[in-house]
């Protein structure tokens, strides 16, 4: 940058050297707020709930557990719906036979 922009931004800093920078996680802590992320998981979670207490006969269960049985293209994440929820399971210590029994 120029002489310029580091002038300023050297009286900035001198000017609000005093305030003190709040980190978002330190916000959400206070407020009882969960990271987004979390959210996302939960609801997903949910989702395999729904899907592991349909019927047998379900179209949309018979489509999950045929799976993807193709090659996915070139430059596409390798990751699928059930991969990612199995590291899910997995973080939370649940088997896929557990997280069964506890959707029934």
């Amino acid at each position: 940058g120029s002489s310029i922009e580091k002038k300023s931004r050297k009286r900035l800093k001198r000017r609000f050297s005093d305030v003190y920078i709040v980190q978002f996680a330190d916000i959400r802590q206070e407020l009882d707020i969960k990271p987004v992320s979390e959210f996302f998981v939960q609801r997903q979670l949910g989702w395999l709930g729904h899907l592991m207490r349909m019927k047998d006969t379900a179209q949309e269960r018979r489509v999950w557990e045929a799976g993807n049985k193709f090659k996915r293209k070139i430059r596409r994440p390798k990751n699928t719906w059930d991969g990612e929820k199995g590291k899910f399971l997995k973080n939370r210590g649940i088997t896929w036979k557990e997280a069964e029994r506890m959707a029934a």
